[in-house]
């Protein structure tokens, strides 16, 4: 997806007395731009209310100073997710417009959208773009964009399935990093016409279980919370630890 994603993640040793803000930095090793100063679209994380499950890991949290980097998301890299994907190219959109002040996300969502192949329909261009839109306009979901927050990360590193230490690639869609614990969201759009509740998808199950194990490994000690974002509705549901657990062993 991007030309260095082979060399995103680097090994920590265990004595690496690095701030955690260059631990995130370093998850994900791809060009860097800076943040425009000028614009603050969103609110510090000790003004942005969490969500209650969220908020119960915790009471203690705050900012790291200065990590004002972000990725550089070229669109056209993304041509080849298709629909089964649509959860994927909403995070690299709200990932592309992070930092733009909410008068220019709109055309900033159009320049995105015209980038992508045109296997990507119409009608798939105009549901990234405005669920992308109003999961930024969401206040639920500021804290999701607060300053400790990162996105579309290439994460890799040994984990342990049913038993068996394996090397692992992956991507985490989010990731917001507090003092004490981490919370890590999966982008994932259901189908809000059926009469039931959507039900997350055994894959997006997986790729939460070996995120959270990768996340681990990078930050030991914290506590390492899971969740899926329905894109839909802008709504947050929470992972059990023992979902993911379970998917692990």
């Amino acid at each position: 997806m991007r030309e260095n994603c082979e060399d995103a993640c680097q090994a920590f040793p265990d004595g690496d007395q690095q701030d955690e803000t260059a631990r995130i930095t370093r998850i994900a090793n791809f060009p860097l731009t800076r943040a425009n100063q000028t614009s603050q679209p969103h609110s510090p994380s000790n003004s942005t209310l969490l969500p209650s499950w969220a908020s119960a890991i915790s009471e203690n949290s705050h900012p790291i100073s200065d990590p004002n980097v972000r990725s550089t998301i070229n669109p056209a890299s993304l041509s080849h997710i298709t629909e089964t994907r649509t959860g994927k190219l909403i995070a690299h959109l709200v990932d592309f417009m992070g930092d733009t002040a909410a008068v220019d996300r709109e055309p900033s969502a159009e320049r995105f959208i015209a980038s992508l192949s045109q296997e990507v329909s119409f009608d798939l261009r105009q549901i990234i773009k405005d669920s992308s839109l109003k999961i930024l306009a969401s206040p639920s979901l500021a804290f999701l964009f607060e300053d400790k927050s990162r996105g579309c990360l290439p994460i890799s590193g040994n984990i342990n399935i049913g038993g068996q230490s394996s090397l692992i690639y992956s991507s985490i869609d989010r990731l917001i990093f507090r003092d004490s614990f981490i919370i890590l969201v999966t982008f994932l759009t259901g189908h809000p016409s059926s009469s039931d509740p959507p039900k997350i998808p055994k894959n997006s199950i997986q790729e939460l279980a070996i995120n959270t194990a990768l996340t681990k490994t990078v930050f030991p000690g914290k506590h390492v919370a899971a969740s899926i974002l329905w894109t839909d509705e802008q709504q947050l549901e929470p992972v059990s630890h023992d979902m993911l657990e379970k998917w692990l062993s």
